[in-house]
């Protein structure tokens, strides 16, 4: 998304969520400070950085936590409402990955100057085509196996303009983890990002197998007893 970034964005420290580029969180707006932040970039760029403050308990080391703190999504409000009650709801779009270089202040609310986060190590195109392909089938076999309907997902993830958008969007969607979304949002290189993101799926269909087998009654699996 080529949006220019400004060198200060306010940030928003949200406990398990992590917005991922090119995919849209919702947000209900209550505290004082955080209705005054999006009063203000309403009036301006619209634009304020999502932080996920569980990534500070995600590692026990501090090195960690840091590199873990610094990593966020830099996102755009697209639509905002604002309530009777002084509350607001709106939908956060990601617009790119950001770094927290330095916390400028803390009133009326959280200011960080920013740098943005590029993606790294472009895939080929008929290897990303194939990619895509391995991606929505196992997003195919996810929803036959859960018995959920994940159909909007896949045809969501089936309209991407490319393989780091498709990603994103299935893991914005389909991973309730903010641990490995957050592991995927600080990862570079797109390759492994790709790559984080079939191993998740892949443990996902795995483990419903798993389950079904063992659910099944003794002796049901076609084996013959004795």
């Amino acid at each position: 998304m080529q949006i220019p970034l400004p060198e200060a964005l306010p940030v928003m420290e949200l406990s398990g969520t992590v917005l991922l580029p090119n995919t849209v969180v919702p947000l209900y707006i209550f505290e004082k400070r955080y209705r005054r932040m999006l009063a203000d970039v309403l009036a301006s760029h619209r634009m304020f950085a999502l932080a996920n403050s569980d990534a500070e308990a995600t590692y026990p080391s501090k090195e960690d936590k840091t590199r873990l703190l610094r990593i966020a999504t830099a996102g755009i409000v697209r639509m905002s409402a604002l309530n009777s009650d002084g509350t607001s709801t709106l939908m956060l779009l990601g617009a790119k990955r950001v770094a927290i270089e330095a916390n400028l202040s803390s009133a009326p609310y959280p200011l960080a100057r920013i740098s943005e986060v590029p993606s790294q190590g472009a895939i080929p195109t008929e290897a990303a085509e194939f990619l895509k392909r391995r991606l929505l089938r196992l997003l195919s076999k996810l929803e036959e196996l859960s018995g959920l309907e994940r159909n909007s997902m896949i045809e969501i993830c089936q309209a991407a303009p490319d393989l780091e958008t498709m990603v994103h969007l299935a893991m914005q969607c389909g991973c309730p983890s903010s641990f490995v979304n957050q592991r995927l949002l600080e990862t570079r290189d797109l390759a492994a990002r790709v790559d984080i993101a079939l191993r998740y799926f892949e443990r996902q269909i795995s483990s419903i197998q798993l389950n079904s087998e063992a659910s099944k009654p003794f002796g049901s699996s076609g084996t013959m007893e004795n």
